[in-house]
């Protein structure tokens, strides 16, 4: 018994943390989100603003590498389930 109670805890911590890498990736992208809408919107206005493309895509990069760990403890967590089930 002891030793499901320390399983499921740990697979609990697992996918307590991957929920909140996700909602870190969604604060990441809504900044990005934000900082175009922003530079869009100082172009309309007439306003000289220099895009950092490059910056831009950065940022983007990173999110995409975020992603994919949380992809990968997520899918520790199915494996672990997985196995303790069988």
């Amino acid at each position: 018994m002891g030793a499901f109670h320390g399983f499921l805890s740990t697979y609990i911590i697992l996918v307590a943390v991957t929920c909140s890498q996700f909602e870190n990736l969604r604060a990441s992208l809504l900044g990005i989100s934000q900082e175009q809408e922003t530079q869009r919107l100082k172009q309309e206005n007439g306003l000289a603003y220099e895009v950092d493309l490059g910056s831009m895509q950065e940022k983007i990069n990173a999110c995409m590498l975020h992603h994919q760990k949380i992809i990968k403890l997520k899918l520790l967590c199915v494996s672990m389930l997985i196995i303790k089930l069988k």
